[in-house]
């Protein structure tokens, strides 16, 4: 049965979008099938949606904040008449008119046909803490965070989606704790304010020991059943897909350790090292007899626990390595790993950078297998600096791939090498700061996966030294001169989010979408979320920094979200180039969501552009960008200049969207009131052919308090900026920053 939610306001409508309700006005017979247009009755009026909006009330399947249905009522604006395709263009239709927003198959309205064949997408959902952890009696919560982060078109009140609801299981026994809000997470190493969604703490006493499984079901705003995203649906392990713990209160509890130390050290209780030194749960007695190699350490770790629980959760402790880091070799023998990961870490009484790891001279092959039914891939973490001297590999076993988990802030120190480290293994990089990293080969995509970038610092020292990243799954990190790409694999699902991109490159596209140079052969993209990211272009060469199905691209794409992200640069500098239908091959662009946002200048292509500059034969069937020519899921968003053409030009949106605010100037910026701007600048006199001067970069870009960018986003749809501070539930700010 569907219960009223009354946690959150229905969207409600002033200028488009947000704020009082507009009185609703049913001037429609029909909802077209492609969800954003509809069918006047009678002739369409000249509408003004930011002014005196004419509205379609909604009556939404969807769900509340404990994850249970709820029926949502909701207005949209009729925002223009639509006009009929190249080369008819000057003329309007006889009566469709485009929405604020897509209508779904699942909503109702009263008195008006819904032929519309769309539906709420599932929400973009992404796991951004590491699992493999051996937990005793309560899992989650602060202590043993176990984060994710959602998006979704529908979000409002300051929240992407209306619940997350998680669970654990032993196989028998599943437990749950639902959750609605985010919050700005704690970990150790985000370079930004990471907005997540935690599990809380949950007493697992009544759980058996051994493998658990945890799920996470995610709740959009709208929809029905077939839009809740689920963990279990998956099998993917990097996708939205289960996490594995080893409950063992005792191993918890009392975690099995073997020193690894180059001399004795009496005065801090280090003996003498030796290849046979003592493997124990007492911290003390490791440290009395050391062992002299990472490698024996491991060996005798598998002699002591390979018949019983193998090497999870057992810590090997690197002390002082005199100058020359330990060194990680390969294992003649097989090792028993059955659920959890091993460690690898360094003595928290020396300091990080004198207790180092090194391998690239030869592979590190650990040789880890005997998994527990169910566990498909074996598991380290990395918690110590590491210095990579060759280009030899870190290497699982192809029967049992590596999880390689760079956990807490380390260094790693690439040295410069230009080969890809990992072998039979995948990589989740947390709190690491890169170090001599340059080119595509290290950590861009290649036959083994970087599943996860999260409060990495990536800085070279410059432009020409530019990286290529896997493009997954960025989050809460600063990177200089980034280029995100996906090779083989697809883009959907993936999330670039709560970053400081500083210095994109002028060659290349920082992010692309949809285009064959950027993502999977098939190029089509189903669900991408770029939120809360700050770019900062600072070169006069123009380029764009965000291309979704861009210029002559391939791919189709579908909710794509992107959510307030700050911009500098200008006019050609740093533009986005979004949801083309031109070149050769006819796409689709749907059921994005575009709001929020502090731009440059946004660039954006269809019919009229295919038929006037590229005499396209085919010109009057590129409609498949009108969703966001028309502004559709579009609001509050902001740009500093035009694009080629002022609004209703070939190169620009016919209706930007609820109270959006762009540029009409390819030379004279819309000023945001930057605290201290540093990017690139227009020069000389010229509207029609500016000039640009490079910034010098490392600008402030948070705004003044009378910025004409502040109050555009009636609905809010994120909870913090970048920087932690809270935003308004309404009339917020666009940009990054609250």
């Amino acid at each position: 049965m569907l219960a009223l939610d009354l946690s959150i306001p229905a969207l409600a409508v002033r200028g488009g979008m947000g704020g009082a309700v507009a009185p609703p006005v049913t001037a429609l017979s029909a909802i077209d099938a492609r969800g954003w247009s509809a069918q006047y009755s009678g002739t369409p009026p000249a509408f003004t949606p930011d002014t005196s909006p004419q509205t379609v009330t909604l009556n939404r399947p969807g769900y509340n904040s404990a994850g249970s249905p709820a029926m949502l009522t909701e207005a949209l604006v009729l925002t223009q008449r639509v006009r009929q395709p190249w080369p008819n263009n000057a003329t309007p239709t006889a009566a469709t008119v485009a929405l604020s927003d897509y209508v779904y198959s699942t909503d109702t309205i009263s008195g008006v046909t819904n032929n519309s064949a769309e539906v709420s997408p599932k929400p973009i959902v992404q796991w951004v803490t590491p699992a493999r952890a051996v937990v005793g009696n309560s899992i989650g919560g602060a202590t043993n965070p176990i984060e994710l982060i959602a998006f979704h078109r529908n979000a409002r009140g300051g929240r992407q989606v209306a619940a997350v609801k998680f669970l654990v299981s032993d196989g028998t026994t599943t437990l749950s704790a639902t959750v609605a809000a985010t919050i700005v997470s704690a970990r150790t190493g985000d370079r930004n304010a990471v907005l997540v969604y935690r599990m809380p703490a949950i007493d697992i006493t009544a759980l058996n020991a051994g493998l658990l499984t945890v799920n996470a079901e995610v709740y959009p705003w709208v929809g029905g059943a077939a839009s809740v995203a689920k963990s279990a649906d998956s099998s993917v392990a990097r996708e939205f897909s289960p996490r594995l713990f080893l409950k063992n209160v005792g191993l918890a509890a009392n975690p099995p350790y073997a020193y690894v130390a180059k001399a004795a050290d009496g005065g801090a209780g280090i003996g003498t090292p030796s290849f046979s030194g003592t493997v124990s749960t007492t911290l003390a007695t490791a440290k009395a007899a050391p062992f002299d190699t990472v490698q024996n350490a491991l060996t005798a770790i598998h002699a002591a626990y390979g018949s019983t629980t193998g090497v999870d959760g057992c810590i090997i402790m690197l002390g002082d390595d005199g100058g020359t880091p330990h060194v990680l070799t390969s294992s003649t023998v097989a090792r028993t790993q059955k659920i959890a990961a091993l460690t690898i870490t360094f003595d928290p009484l020396r300091a990080r950078t004198a207790c180092r790891a090194s391998f690239g001279a030869a592979a590190f092959r650990p040789q880890l297998g005997s998994l527990l039914s169910g566990v498909s891939e074996a598991a380290i973490r990395f918690d110590c600096d590491i210095v990579r001297t060759g280009t030899a590999t870190l290497q699982g076993e192809a029967a049992a791939p590596l999880q390689l988990i760079f956990d807490n802030s380390l260094t790693f120190d690439n040295a410069s090498n230009s080969a890809t480290f990992l072998a039979n293994s995948h990589a989740y990089h947390l709190g690491t700061a890169f170090l001599n990293v340059s080119g595509s080969a290290t950590i861009g995509p290649a036959a083994n996966e970087h599943r996860l970038f999260r409060g990495i610092s990536l800085q070279p020292a410059s432009v020409a030294a530019g990286v290529t990243l896997e493009g997954w799954s960025v989050i809460g990190s600063a990177i200089r001169n980034p280029q995100f790409q996906f090779g083989a694999r697809l883009a959907g699902g993936g999330v670039v989010a709560f970053n400081t991109l500083t210095d994109p490159p002028t060659s290349s596209i920082m992010l692309q979408l949809g285009q064959a140079a950027g993502s999977a052969p098939s190029a089509d993209v189903n669900g991408f979320a770029f939120v809360q990211n700050m770019v900062e272009y600072i070169s006069a060469t123009g380029n764009a920094v965000l291309r979704i199905s861009g210029d002559s691209a391939t791919g189709n794409n579908s909710h794509v979200v992107v959510h307030h992200n700050s911009h500098a640069g200008a006019h050609l500098c740093g533009r986005w180039n979004a949801f083309y239908d031109e070149g050769a091959t006819p796409r689709t662009s749907k059921l994005m969501s575009v709001v929020g946002n502090l731009g440059v200048a946004f660039f954006t292509k269809s019919d009229v552009f295919r038929g006037v500059n590229e005499s396209g034969a085919d010109a009057s069937s590129r409609t498949g960008s009108w969703a966001f020519l028309y502004g559709v899921g579009c609001q509050g968003n902001f740009t500093q200049f035009q694009s080629a053409d002022p609004i209703g030009g070939t190169q620009a949106q016919a209706y930007p969207g609820a109270r959006s605010r762009i540029g009409t100037s390819k030379l004279s910026r819309k000023d945001p009131q930057f605290a201290a701007y540093a990017g690139t600048v227009t020069t000389g006199s010229s509207e029609t052919a500016p000039a640009y001067a490079a910034g010098s970069g490392g600008g402030v870009y948070t705004l003044g308090s009378a910025s004409p960018a502040r109050g555009l986003v009636a609905n809010g749809v994120l909870s913090h900026g970048l920087a932690g501070t809270a935003r308004a539930a309404a009339d917020d700010t666009a940009g990054a920053y609250a």
